[in-house]
This record gives structure tokens, sequence and C-alpha cells, in this order.
């Protein structure tokens, strides 16, 4: 183990709740999201000294309401860290989580921390995508981007057209059907086997129609068939396209966290990680066609690390 280098100990989320009125966490603040994953991850590591935490870092879009306040800075007094705890927040929007991880393994192999904090938050029922939002005129004006891509939708179903345009492989609606048919098949399977009992943690939640656990993700549904999914003919972007409500990823609420440490400290405590950080990289892409980003990210750190895409185990 290389006393540097940054590792990943302990990671935890909530179960995800559906963004609605009846989802799980309706009257239930992120904040207090995030304080339920940082508390189980206290739970779960008794030997780390918490009053040593070098920060507290929480990505969260809409940084608004019960998501505002920098979210990474008031947890730490919530969660009952010490006050000594910094934090921050990030927004990078669906990548926010993750650049929360690449900040914090980054203050870690440069030698500025031993132990982060990391983790990402969304309530979209109480923030939906855009609310409050007030982009720069300009950006339609100057016609930057064409305001109707401003919807993940029509950028997804644009992405389909554009790569064949663009020479490369082409996803059909059965190969997208497809595809979210086994997500769900794998997703039950790995539930079945305790897979999401190991990291996810139970919530007291107070709803509309009283106290209940929320102790299960409410998207997947145990019913889904490949032939559900290909019959479902409701095309919300485009008329006859490719994305429908059964084989896109729905609109939750929920919080994950991670706990990050260097070489050094995971030795000094006598803890074995899981895993180790090798990189990340981000690249900014044309937004009509953002699904697209995560290609030439991976493409750039694979390049950066002298990795080819056979050496992941994923």
């Amino acid at each position: 183990m290389d006393l540097r280098d940054a590792y990943f100990v302990d990671g935890v989320r909530t179960w995800f709740g559906r963004a609605k009125q009846d989802g799980h966490y309706w009257t239930t603040r992120a904040d207090d999201l995030v304080n339920k994953v940082m508390k189980e991850l206290f739970r779960r590591n008794p030997t780390v000294p918490w009053d040593e935490v070098d920060d507290n870092i929480w990505g969260a879009t809409t940084q608004v309401g019960d998501q505002g306040t920098t979210m990474g800075r008031v947890t730490v007094l919530t969660s009952g860290l010490s006050e000594k705890v910094p934090g921050f927040s990030v927004d990078r929007m669906c990548a926010g989580g993750m650049t929360c991880q690449a900040i914090g393994t980054s203050f870690i192999k440069t030698g500025c921390a031993d132990i982060i904090i990391a983790g990402g938050v969304e309530h979209m029922a109480h923030h939906p995508m855009g609310a409050g939002a007030d982009p720069n005129p300009r950006v339609v004006t100057e016609k930057m981007v064409d305001p109707k891509y401003f919807n993940m939708g029509v950028t997804a179903e644009k992405l389909h057209d554009w790569l064949p345009e663009n020479g490369e492989q082409p996803v059909t609606k059965d190969e997208a059907d497809e595809y979210a048919y086994h997500c769900v098949e794998k997703y039950f399977k790995a539930l079945d086997a305790g897979y999401y009992n190991k990291h996810c943690v139970d919530m007291t939640v107070f709803t509309p129609n009283g106290w209940r656990v929320a102790n299960f993700d409410e998207q997947p549904r145990r019913d889904t068939t490949l032939e559900s999914i290909k019959n479902l003919r409701k095309f919300p972007f485009k008329a006859e396209g490719r994305v429908t409500p059964a084989n896109a990823s729905g609109l939750n609420d929920g919080a994950c966290v991670s706990l990050l440490m260097s070489g050094k400290k995971c030795k000094e405590l006598g803890i074995k990680p899981k895993m180790k950080f090798v990189g990340a990289a981000f690249i900014g892409v044309d937004p009509s066609i953002m699904g697209w980003g995560p290609v030439p990210c991976t493409e750039k750190v694979l390049k950066n690390f002298n990795m080819k895409f056979s050496d992941l185990d994923i």
C-alpha cells in the first residue's frame, strides 16, 4: 500500500425514493438525507478518528432551499462532527458526487488531507430539474445552445441521431429497451443476493400517510419484462423516438457518501481499504449531446494513466 495514494474505505447510501409527493422522502429534507448516511458511516467505522476529518465535500445540484447553505459545512454541524471540520459544496450537475470523490482524492494524493468524507445528494421532489434557474439569455440569443436542449430527454434523442452521423455505432430502440431490462434484471439479482443490504441504510420518514420506513428502492419494478418495456409506446421527447419512461432513468431522491483515506492513515488505523483511486477526468461536450460526455472522459482518463478499457472490471 502506497502511503500517499488515496483509497476508498467504505460507502453508504439511502434507498432511493421516487421524486413525487407519495415518494419516500417528500417530507424529508435533503440535508437530513445527508445526515443519515454520514451517521451510518460513523457507526460502521468506529475506529476512525472522526474529529480528524480534513474535509466534508458534497455534491448538490440546485443549491437552494434544503440543498443550499453550503451542504458540506452545515452537515458537519448537524451530523455531529467537530466544528473544526471544514466543508464545502460542489455543483457539476449529474457528476457532482463523482467530482467530490476526485477533489477529495486529489487532496489526499497531494498531501493536503488524510481523511475525507465525500458524497452527493439530490432531492428532485423538492427541486425539480431547472427549478429556479435563470440561464443567461445570451446562451439562446447568440445561439450557443438551442433552448430545446435544456431538456435531457431531448438531448438523448438527439444523441441517438448524432451517433451514426458521426461514425459511431447507432443504438436502436430495441437495444435501449434490452439494456434497460437487463439493468432491472441485474438489480433484482443483486438485491436478492443481499448486496444492497450491505451498503444501504433504512430511514424512518414521515409521509402524508404517516410514518414509515424507507427500506427499498422505489423505482425498480420486479414485474418488469422485456415485453412490457418494448410495448410502452409513449415517446415524451420525439414522435416515435427511442427514449420512453420504461427505458430511461427515473427521477429520484437520495444521498450517498464515501469515506476516503490516505494509505498512511489506513496503515496507522489498521484499515483494509476496498479500492484504490487511480484517477479521474472531465471533459465538456456540445450541450445538445450532453449524454456523450462519459465517452471522451473515459478515453482521457485511460490515456492519462496508460490503461485500456479491457483493464477495467465493471
